[in-house]
Order: C-alpha cells, then structure tokens, then sequence
C-alpha cells in the first residue's frame, strides 16, 4: 500500500509532545519577557513624544508584548490541564498533546515537578525584582511601581509556599536581608512615609514571613548569628548585640509567621537576652517607631510550644520573666511563652512540660516582679495542673502519680498563694478544668474543706464560697 493518503482520508491533527515542568519554566518566561517589553515600549514613548517623534513607532514593541503575554497565559493553561489530567489518572489532558518522558530526570515524570518547576521560577522573578530595588522604597517611577505591584503579586500568590520561600531564601544572602532589615527599621523611625515607601514596607514584611516558612521546612541557609554579623557595622566588632543591632533584627519576625524552633531560641539568645541582661531598673531597650522590638519574637515563640519548651527548660526563665524588663505589651507575649512551653497537650512534650512548670513555680515563689500580664494570666499557666498542687502524702497514689512530685509541700503552697493574690489569676483558675491529661485522685474533692494541711484545700480555701469537686 502507498504512504500517500487517498483524497478521502482524514489528516491526523498533528501530536505535540510537552513537558511539563520546562513549559512551566518556559510560561514563566514568557510572562517575564512581556513585562519587560512593555516597560520597554512605555520608555520608548515617552522618548519618541520628549524628542518630537511618533509615539505610534513604538507600537510594534508593544503588540510583542501582547503577544507574549498572550501565549504565556495559554501555555500556562495547557500545563494546568496536563497537570491536572495526571493528578486524577487521567491519560491525556488535551487532544493533540503527549507528554513527554525524560528517561535522563525521573522528577521530571511526576506531574507534581510542573507545580514546582513554576514556584521555583516565580522565586527567582521575585529575587530579581528584589534587587532591582522594588522594595527600597526611594524610588516613585513607572518601572519601580510596576515592580511593586508584580513582587506583590508574586509574594501574595506564594506567601505560603515552601518550594518558592526556599528558592527566595537561596536567593538572599544575609547581608541583602540585613538591608532589607534596616530599610525597614528606617522606615518605622520616620513615620508614615509616601505611598511607595508603605507599599515597599508591606512587601519587606512579606519576604520576612517567606523567610520563616523557609526556616521552618529546613531550607533557610544562614542563621541568626549570620544575620548579625551582617547587620554590624564593623564585621570586628565582637560582644553581646547591641540595642541598635538587636532592633532591626527583631522587625524580622513579623504576626502570624512561622520559624523553627532552632531558629527561635538562637534569636531569643541573640536579639532578648543581651537586650534584658545590659538594661537597668525599668529599662526599655531601643524601640523603633514606638514599638518594642522584642515582642515579635516571643509572640513567634509562643506560638512554637517546642521553641517554648527548650528555652524554659535551658534557663531562660531569669532573662525573659522580670517587669524590670519592661516589654511594651506589659508581659503578654512570654506569658504566651510561659503556656506554650509548660502546655501538657502540646505534642511529643508532656514531660518536658511538666519538669518546665516545676521549674516555673519555684522561680515565682523566689521573684515578685513578674509582669503585670504574666501575673494576670497565672490561673491560665496553672490550670492545667491544678490537681497536681496536693498533699505530698498523696504524691505517689498508684492511681493518679503526680507530674511534680519535685515540688515540696511548701513550694506549692507558696505559689498557690502568688496565684491568688491577683484576682484575675484566682478565678482563672478556679473556672478552668485540668487538663484530662493531668490525674486528679477522688478523695482531694472529698476533703476540700476540712483538711488545711493539703495543699489543695488550702488552694480551696482561698476562693470565695468554697469549690465544687463536681465541676472536674
């Protein structure tokens, strides 16, 4: 039989062969490239009409563009349907398309590689956006306000992302991160600033919390020493952070993001303890635009129980717990501290809790000068271990063993008393349940009242109108 078709035979529509993740690589260029020559095609304007020229000469520059960005997108839709098709164990995506199996790179088979291929490009356009200055915030132009609005974009599509925050975080050596940092401690001192200078502010922020998610998956390469270093003056000078270091390294951990606990405790070490150690009575270590640039830090690590957890519990208690110190939150985020690291639900730390709240009640008996919001909150720090503040006689009832057994009879008794001496703390206590974790023998509720040599009926005692066994 001929290779030649009859006259009435179909032409087979002819077969594209793609692949996934370089014609993610190549959308992304793509939309890039159409970027650029449009920022191109306006400069060219406005040189054609500032030189008396046809403006209309720059037309072919921006119909390019058009087309680019055009064929971007469908590219882009095409891989989203392959993708997607693949996922679902589809065969095929699209008629006339197969895709392509690379024996050299088995990551290329797997359809997820597309997904990555295009937050790793994105990474790359929001590093380069970055040092082109987008987020300076000196610059008012066309070009710059364009750059901001596509950093942006790119940082509110991937803000969560831990391949894009792991290839932006490749990207940002220190020193760039220490810029970016004191950029923006600048930017807090002098006030409210223009548009771009807030629009370039929101988006140092944003890279921040990209850091944190970088950290938090392990794929952050410097660590806070690193960061500084950079932020020194003179790389020689040695010695604990001084206040004007410490500052911009605290605008770093911006609401709501994420760190390892590794990460965590090293800048607690580095950033709030030199802060709290080199300051006097009632000293308030350098703010920046009237903020206290500790709190961000503890508030990330009260959100951490394990950060929490491994700071209690290496000693850190008489470095963070002190109204000497001054927080400008009067306490609340190391009270958040102090419940995230003595929490008995917290995943993988009921013992390292327990022996953290032992330690706690013993360094409140011996220091008075907690802050007003650690005090207030105490109730909330105990609940849960309500039941275990008993009778040492009744420390080892093989129904119910006691999680702090360390503490002696007069240790509990001692911070029962700190904790009902604040009214807030009281009743927070005495409205919450223990945690079910935390055993709680029957006979403690059937002496509540009578024996004052308990410790917990004494704790009893000390609340108006008695206590209800029944309520737990």
């Amino acid at each position: 039989m001929s290779g030649k078709l009859c006259h009435h035979e179909r032409v087979p529509d002819p077969i594209v062969g793609l692949h996934p993740h370089k014609a993610a690589v190549l959308a992304a260029a793509l939309r890039d490239t159409a970027a650029e020559l449009r920022g191109a095609a306006q400069d060219l304007v406005a040189a054609l009409v500032a030189g008396g020229d046809d403006p209309a000469l720059a037309a072919p520059v921006g119909r390019t563009a058009d087309w680019a960005a055009e064929q971007a997108v469908h590219l882009q839709w095409i891989v989203d349907e392959v993708v997607q098709a693949e996922l679902q164990g589809r065969s095929r995506a699209l008629e006339g398309i197969d895709v392509w199996r690379t024996p050299y790179d088995r990551a290329y088979d797997d359809p997820r590689a597309a997904a990555r291929g295009w937050a790793e490009a994105r990474a790359l356009l929001a590093s380069d956006l970055l040092e082109s200055g987008a987020v300076d915030g000196d610059r008012d132009s066309d070009h710059a306000r364009s750059a901001r609005r596509r950093l942006a974009d790119l940082l509110g599509v991937f803000a969560r992302d831990p391949v894009f925050a792991g290839e932006l975080a490749a990207a940002l050596p220190p020193d760039r991160v220490a810029t970016l940092l004191q950029l923006q401690a600048e930017r807090l001192r002098s006030g409210a600033g223009d548009d771009a200078s807030r629009a370039a502010s929101g988006l140092r922020a944003a890279v921040f919390g990209l850091l944190g998610v970088a950290s938090a998956t392990g794929a952050l390469r410097f660590g806070v020493a690193d960061l500084v270093r950079a932020l020194r003056s003179d790389e020689r000078e040695a010695g604990p952070v001084a206040p004007g270091v410490a500052a911009p390294l605290g605008l770093l951990f911006t609401p709501d993001s994420v760190w390892s606990p590794v990460f965590l405790v090293d800048a607690v070490r580095e950033l709030v303890v030199p802060l709290n150690r080199s300051g006097g009575e009632r000293q308030v270590p350098q703010r920046i635009g009237g903020e206290d640039p500790r709190l961000g830090l503890l508030a990330a690590v009260g959100r951490n129980p394990e950060a929490a957890r491994v700071l209690i519990a290496g000693g850190s208690l008489p470095d963070l717990v002190a109204d000497r110190f001054a927080y400008g939150d009067n306490g609340a985020a190391v009270a958040a501290v102090l419940a995230a690291g003595t929490d008995p639900s917290a995943p993988g730390g009921a013992e390292q809790a327990a022996a953290n709240m032992a330690s706690f009640v013993v360094f409140a008996n011996h220091h008075h000068d907690l802050p007003p919001v650690v005090r207030a909150r105490l109730g909330v720090i105990t609940a849960p271990w309500v039941p275990c503040f008993r009778s040492v006689s009744r420390d080892h009832d093989p129904a119910a063993a006691n999680p702090l057994v360390v503490l002696t009879e007069a240790s509990r008794l001692d911070y029962l008393a700190v904790v009902a001496s604040d009214p807030v703390a009281m009743v927070a206590a005495y409205e919450s349940k223990p945690h079910p974790r935390i055993p709680q023998p029957l006979d403690l509720f059937r002496s509540y009242g009578e024996d004052r040599n308990n410790s917990m009926g004494a704790n009893l005692a000390m609340f108006p109108k008695g206590f209800k066994g029944e309520k737990y």
